[in-house]
């Protein structure tokens, strides 16, 4: 993956696409996978994304944002050290028996804990040694403290993108962030829509796991959900149980 991989995102940062990568845009929906203004003035994938309109829409932005999942962070090391560009790279980090509950419920079984846990691993280790070796270049974040306190780590993360470290946040962000972090009872959510009451959010997971699964990610991923400072329930029962906290420093 990282031969693809890299260069993927060399040519992005670049913005420079193939015609294959137009012609995938077209089998998507025209907001799934590029998220700019320039979508709300077509219809279609196929009227939005042409060679040409994704180039200038590309090189018309100071700062282009990519998501990326499941790409290992010692590959990063080549894009960080890179002359051709300012890349600056953000790790969001989730429980990983939360991360792998949600592979599964999506029929990523593939993905097995015994495999995929020493993969966390080193990308805990890799991404201690990035922020030393690149500092203002990397930011870790993680997945549980944003839902508890989604204002306070978008800030952390906008000054981090922005450079000001005393910048506030975009009014964009501060109107998505009450909209999307505030689910109303009556509210239907799509199969991947962004509203949740994120302080019940980060631990639906724990009622939601089966046994046998826990048990492997809790096998296998002991050490990262230790230095993630996680705590190991040991049991499904326990688990479940709302007085056992998921924090170490709780307990």
């Amino acid at each position: 993956m990282k031969e693809n991989g890299v260069p993927f995102l060399e040519a992005v940062g670049e913005c420079r696409f193939d015609e294959a990568f137009i012609e995938w845009l077209h089998t998507r929906s025209k907001g799934n996978v590029v998220r700019h203004k320039m979508t709300g003035r077509c219809r279609t994938s196929t009227q939005c994304f042409t060679m040409d309109t994704l180039t200038e829409a590309c090189r018309s932005e100071h700062l282009r944002i990519m998501k990326v999942i499941r790409f290992r962070i010692r590959w990063m090391r080549e894009l960080l050290s890179s002359s051709k560009f300012d890349f600056k790279l953000v790790h969001l980090i989730r429980d990983p028996r939360a991360s792998l509950r949600s592979m599964y419920s999506h029929h990523l079984t593939k993905l097995q804990p015994d495999y995929y846990c020493p993969l966390i691993e080193d990308d805990l280790n890799q991404i201690k040694e990035l922020e030393s070796e690149f500092p203002g270049q990397v930011l870790k974040l993680k997945y549980e403290s944003f839902c508890l306190d989604p204002e306070g780590q978008s800030s952390k993360l906008w000054r981090f993108l922005s450079g000001n470290q005393t910048a506030s946040l975009p009014p964009e962000w501060t109107a998505f962030l009450e909209k999307h972090t505030h689910k109303k009872s009556n509210h239907i959510d799509p199969v991947y829509g962004t509203v949740r009451d994120t302080r019940d959010e980060y631990l639906a997971w724990r009622w939601e796991i089966h046994e046998d699964l826990l048990a492997d990610v809790e096998k296998y991923c002991a050490s990262a959900i230790h230095n993630l400072g996680y705590n190991l329930f040991g049991t499904i029962d326990v688990a479940r149980n709302k007085s056992v906290p998921l924090f170490l420093e709780d307990l």
